[in-house]
């Protein structure tokens, strides 16, 4: 039985892991992260992500589920998001409204709606293009 513990609040999904770095940086990149998303309490959850990289090579990473608040706005949201991910070389970040229509956002500015942010098995997530995993919640999500 599927259960729809999907966020309420808008939020993003990004990873600051590199992909010229070592496993250990990778690793060491993502603490620093951590860290500074729970000194500053923005709402967050660790997620892994699959995906198909843009030179064709498949993708698993640790990433960030961060979401709005009364203390942190969409706009200032997205703006840190991004910064990060520039500062990763990460090409780009999934942008997820309160009523889960994602949208994936390029580096450069480009937007692409890309369906509904939902819950799923796990054999139809291993089947999708790209998925994301929350072990909190023990939930996988792709959108369709």
């Amino acid at each position: 039985m599927l259960l729809n513990r999907q966020p309420k609040n808008a939020g993003f999904i990004f990873s600051v892991f590199q992909h010229d770095l070592s496993k250990g940086d990778n690793i060491d990149s993502h603490d620093r992260m951590l860290k500074y998303l729970i000194s500053e309490s923005i709402p967050h959850k660790i997620v892994m992500g699959k995906y198909t990289h843009s030179n064709g090579t498949e993708v698993n990473e640790l990433s960030f589920y961060v979401e709005t608040n009364d203390k942190i706005d969409q706009h200032t949201l997205y703006d840190f998001v991004k910064t990060q991910c520039i500062n990763a070389n990460q090409e780009s970040f999934l942008s997820l409204s309160s009523d889960r229509k994602a949208n994936l956002i390029l580096i450069n500015g480009k937007s692409y709606g890309i369906g509904v942010f939902t819950s799923v098995s796990e054999v139809e997530a291993e089947n999708a293009e790209a998925y994301t995993y929350c072990p909190k919640l023990e939930s996988y999500y792709i959108c369709k």
